[in-house]
């Protein structure tokens, strides 16, 4: 999995990214900012090995300083019926460096994380 922000003119960002998860498999981007742990989430759906979210931020923009940007891909339980077939009942069939045990005991979930510097 990749993500790629883009800064917009109003000074929100746009996140789009490639993946090899299944088609319409939900996923949830979150942009954090370091200082104040304030977030702003987005859900979407993989679609054509892409996905797209945004714009995230406040109405205001951003304001200068460190962010993180996190992908996850939540439960299996949560995933239409397709990608729960593709994934397991319980994420079983994930595998690779972002495959992580769900901290709800729900089985598998993949998380992406990067980091983002606003300094204007």
């Amino acid at each position: 999995m990749s993500a790629t922000p883009q800064l917009t003119p109003a000074r929100r960002l746009e996140v789009t990214g490639r993946t090899n998860l299944p088609d319409r498999a939900r996923l949830l981007v979150v942009l954090e900012r370091e200082a104040s742990g304030v977030n702003w989430q987005s859900r979407t759906e993989v679609m054509d090995g892409g996905f797209a979210a945004g714009p995230l931020g406040p109405g205001s923009g951003l304001v200068a300083g460190r962010y993180v940007i996190r992908v996850s891909m939540p439960a299996a339980d949560v995933q239409p019926a397709a990608v729960k077939a593709r994934i397991g009942a319980r994420g079983e069939h994930l595998t690779g460096a972002l495959v992580e045990r769900s901290p709800h005991g729900l089985g598998n979930v993949i998380e992406y994380r990067r980091d983002y510097v606003f300094d204007r």
